[in-house]
């Protein structure tokens, strides 16, 4: 998933989820003071479909508080629209297998999948859609429409025009991604 903070009169952050490496530390201290169990503050359906303002909220606490490690959770108050996750590669070719073996199994019809996918498109990052839709060019193409988009890529998550984070989440600098390591 791809996990964006827009906060107003700052230069957007984005964080592909997917190749963050989050600490037990910092898990356990986001389920103490959330309250939610890890494992749902990360899953795709609370953050995009059931838009939990307090699992985006916990995330992007312990983002943050990797740049400033003092931050308190009560000084993480964003507004709810600074907040944005969008589906990433990997949720989107699993729940299209999930859509597309539901047609197989006849508990969806043909008109039930090609609804699905454009909801499913509609909660996908930009730069994973473009990247799809280039990939019958050729994988240059895909890797390409990425960068254009934006988004993050595998082997490298930001880019240059985009704030950059280490993969496990260090701070963001400009320019495209270093081997800086959290702090």
């Amino acid at each position: 998933m791809i996990f964006t903070y827009s906060r107003q009169g700052a230069e957007p952050q984005r964080w592909d989820l997917s190749e963050v490496r989050f600490l037990s530390s910092e898990a356990e201290a986001v389920e103490r003071t959330t309250g939610l169990e890890w494992g749902e503050v990360l899953h795709w359906r609370t953050l995009v479909d059931k838009v939990s303002p307090t699992a985006r909220r916990g995330l992007l606490w312990i983002l943050l508080k990797r740049s400033d490690p003092t931050l308190r959770y009560s000084a993480c108050d964003p507004v709810l629209a600074e907040m944005d996750v969008k589906l990433g590669a990997k949720e989107l070719a699993e729940l299209r297998a999930e859509a597309e073996q539901a047609l197989v199994d006849g508990k969806i019809s043909e008109e039930g999948l090609e609804a699905g996918i454009r909801e499913l498109e509609s909660v996908t990052d930009p730069g994973v859609l473009a990247a799809v839709a280039a990939m019958a060019a050729g994988p240059k193409a895909g890797v390409q429409a990425v960068a254009d988009a934006g988004a993050p890529t595998a082997g490298e998550p930001w880019t240059a025009s985009a704030p950059t984070a280490s993969p496990t989440g260090a701070p963001p600098t400009s320019g495209p991604s270093s081997s800086a390591s959290p702090a």
